[in-house]
């Protein structure tokens, strides 16, 4: 028997305790096409706004590709990718009560390996510049932080990491799960 199916016959009648404490939410925060903050992006999009558009950017066969820019924001490709991160990571850590960085895992989410325009060197590149930013001011978040090329629905993933990252002994008291997911990057990867 496979041990997936073996997994699914095992005897549970007796009580059950999870391996992890359940989960809450304290703070959270987004930048998007419509918002480069939280409230701002949920009004846009509770009153169905968008800012999509063609772009600069062509598909093969020379159409354009149609794609939701950040408004105001010049910069592109690596550089816009860190901007995001910056904030969203800012935002989420001013509405928060954790304290000290240290005490937080950043677990930044991207997209999985072989995806057309994916851009997860960068990310990795921008998590690494954000953790050697910390680090020159005097403080750090928590050792387990790191990046994942989880990809789209890898949120559940990246939720049991972060509930197992806090249950283990000298875990982070709180993980700040970040996902970033743009339509079009060509800031550190080509692809044919």
């Amino acid at each position: 028997m496979s041990r997936w199916l073996s997994s699914l016959t095992r005897n549970l009648s007796g009580p059950q305790e999870a391996s992890w404490a359940p989960l809450r939410i304290v703070s959270r925060s987004m930048c998007c096409a419509v918002g480069h903050n939280a409230p701002a992006a949920t009004a846009a999009i509770n009153a169905r706004m968008n800012h999509f558009r063609e772009t600069a950017f062509v598909a093969r066969g020379g159409i354009p590709i149609v794609g939701g820019a950040l408004f105001d924001v010049g910069a592109w490709g690596a550089e816009r990718l860190d901007h995001m991160l910056q904030l969203v990571v800012a935002e989420a850590l001013a509405a928060q009560t954790a304290g000290e960085p240290a005490h937080i895992a950043l677990i930044v989410m991207g997209a999985e390996a072989g995806r057309p325009g994916r851009s997860s060197n960068c990310l990795a590149e921008a998590l690494a510049q954000l953790l050697s930013q910390q680090r020159s001011t005097g403080s750090t978040f928590h050792p387990s932080s790191r990046f994942c090329s989880y990809g789209k629905g890898g949120i559940a993933r990246a939720l049991t990491d972060a509930a197992l990252l806090m249950a283990q002994e000298n875990g982070p008291q709180f993980v700040l799960l970040v996902a970033v997911d743009p339509p079009v990057s060509n800031c550190c990867e080509t692809t044919s």
